[in-house]
């Protein structure tokens, strides 16, 4: 218990950034594992051959593969953009000295950002699995 104990993140900050964190490290191992493949280069298809080789993209498929790696390439720079700005709202909230409604509105912000950086950790991992 207490290891598992030592992994919760405490308080919401902590959650929310553990949260992006993983959507991160998930946009990096499907990179890695596309990159690989497009090292591979493209599959030899000769007549008569069974696709024994799936690991392998055709020629036509590598342009496809290719754009959907920089895609997720841009969409792990975003989530990293939604990180530091969260970081920086939420340490400006501990600095600052602002009204409650300035405060909401930064908080409000924070979950917003929140929000976009979710359903874009989501669509490259649900993007990673269509490929």
């Amino acid at each position: 218990c207490d290891a598992l104990r030592l992994k919760l993140p405490k308080g919401n900050r902590a959650a929310m950034r553990r949260e992006l964190m993983i959507w991160v490290r998930d946009c990096n191992e499907s990179i890695e594992e596309f990159d690989e493949m497009l090292a591979l280069g493209p599959r030899e298809d000769q007549e008569g051959e069974e696709e024994e080789e799936e690991e392998q993209y055709s020629e036509s498929e590598m342009k496809i593969a290719r754009a959907a790696v920089n895609i997720m390439k841009c969409s792990k720079n975003t989530l990293g953009l939604v990180l530091k700005v969260c970081e920086c709202v939420g340490e400006s909230l501990d600095e600052s000295q602002a009204s409650d409604e300035n405060n909401k509105e930064l908080l409000q912000l924070i979950t917003d950002m929140h929000e976009v950086a979710r359903r874009i950790g989501e669509g490259v991992t649900n993007f990673g699995v269509m490929l």
